[in-house]
């Protein structure tokens, strides 16, 4: 562990400015939706599917979300 003020507000100024460009950001849709909100500059684009998946790979998510594992996480 590191104390360091001056240290954890430059990481903090560094992450604030790079994760909006680098990472999706999730909302709840007003229906009750997941949509993905993408940062291009001073221009965001919604996507309401996951980014980067296919329509088999997402039944495959649906249908393993099936399975009652509750217990094991």
């Amino acid at each position: 562990m590191i104390e360091s003020p001056d240290l954890a507000r430059a990481v903090e100024e560094g992450f604030a400015r790079l994760v909006p460009e680098a990472a999706y950001e999730v909302r709840l849709a007003a229906h009750g939706a997941l949509a993905w909100i993408e940062r291009r500059g001073a221009d965001a684009v919604r996507h309401d599917v996951e980014p980067g998946t296919t329509a088999f790979s997402r039944g495959l998510i649906w249908l393993l979300s099936l399975l009652p594992i509750e217990g094991l996480l």
